[in-house]
């Protein structure tokens, strides 16, 4: 069985959930492989006006789709947002990449919302205590520095982060400001990658408008898991993103 980018593992977990769906995500996969890149990105066009039907096949068509587009260009147009299956508009092939046809930057539900809010001179801090099972989370924005240390298990205390994209839409109002993200997990299951992605994708929106946003993954000595996970990462969003090891 083929090893999926973060993104697509979260669309694994929203939507495989009959026998043989990863069969024939793996049979879309070699299919998909086969095709040049004009091939490929006409396939998507097609998919793109055609928009999303709601049918199970063609989520698990659009998610070998948006595997090929990652392991050949490092992003895709084929995205997950809020459990939302979509995808952004029409494309172009321009030397090795791929453009979109229309020049206007995508914005994603999260920055329609921030256009509508005023901007605010001041947040509180947001700080959050930790479990066995959800970690820790600091947000000063006075300090322009968010912290998230622990463990982090989807299904405890989800409305930790649900808090901290709203805290993030406020923030995102306030005059530019550098801002440090320190990420200090020391585990986390597949269906958390969600929240972890959807927190970084929120980061992006910052680092768009600021351009002084970095991101600090921090992981033990002899890690391995937590250090692929950086990477996977680091390949996916558009953040300068650091990884540093810290002795068992």
């Amino acid at each position: 069985m083929m090893k999926y980018t973060p993104i697509l593992l979260i669309m694994e977990y929203v939507y495989i959930r009959r026998e043989g769906d990863k069969e024939t995500i793996d049979d879309r996969v070699k299919g998909f492989e086969g095709c040049s890149n004009e091939s490929l990105i006409e396939d998507y066009n097609k998919q793109s006006k055609c928009g999303i039907t709601g049918i199970h096949a063609q989520a698990l068509y659009l998610m070998a789709m948006g595997h090929v587009f990652f392991k050949r260009f490092g992003r895709s147009p084929i995205y997950m947002e809020n459990n939302v299956l979509g995808m952004k508009e029409q494309i172009k092939l321009v030397g090795d990449t791929f453009e979109y046809v229309d020049k206007k930057s995508y914005k994603s539900m999260m920055e329609r919302k921030i256009e509508k809010h005023p901007r605010r001179e001041y947040l509180e801090p947001l700080i959050i205590p930790g479990t066995a099972r959800s970690p820790v989370i600091s947000c000063d924005a006075t300090k322009g520095l968010i912290e998230i240390s622990g463990r982090m298990i989807s299904d405890s205390q989800p409305q930790s982060f649900e808090k901290v994209a709203v805290w993030l839409e406020k923030f995102t109002e306030m005059p530019p400001k550098p801002t440090t993200v320190n990420m200090r997990l020391e585990y986390f299951n597949t269906p958390a990658s969600m929240r972890v992605l959807g927190f970084f994708r929120q980061l992006e929106i910052i680092h768009k408008q600021t351009n002084q946003v970095v991101i600090n993954w921090y992981y033990e000595e002899g890690d391995d898991d937590m250090v692929e996970a950086g990477t996977d990462y680091a390949n996916i969003i558009i953040i300068p993103f650091i990884l540093i090891s810290y002795p068992e």
